[in-house]
């Protein structure tokens, strides 16, 4: 319900909803041909942002979390 309320709004240009219980992110992002949504699963899935200049892992959304812990070496 809320992606819906964040893309209606004029001056948003990307929705991403990162996943608690897994690595996963879902990314709405608006062209001039209206919105494109994808599905980014795993670590190794690449997020990119253009607009806010963003590019990391999706593993790197999870740094020092139950799901990427700190290294201890």
């Amino acid at each position: 319900m809320k992606r819906g309320l964040y893309g209606s709004h004029p001056h948003c240009t990307a929705v991403l909803v990162i996943a608690q219980d897994r690595m996963e992110a879902e990314l709405d992002l608006k062209t001039d041909a209206g919105w494109t949504s994808s599905v980014l699963q795993g670590g190794d899935a690449e997020l990119s942002i253009p607009g806010f200049g963003l590019r990391c892992s999706v593993a790197d959304l999870y740094e020092r979390t139950p799901l990427q812990p700190r290294s201890r070496g």
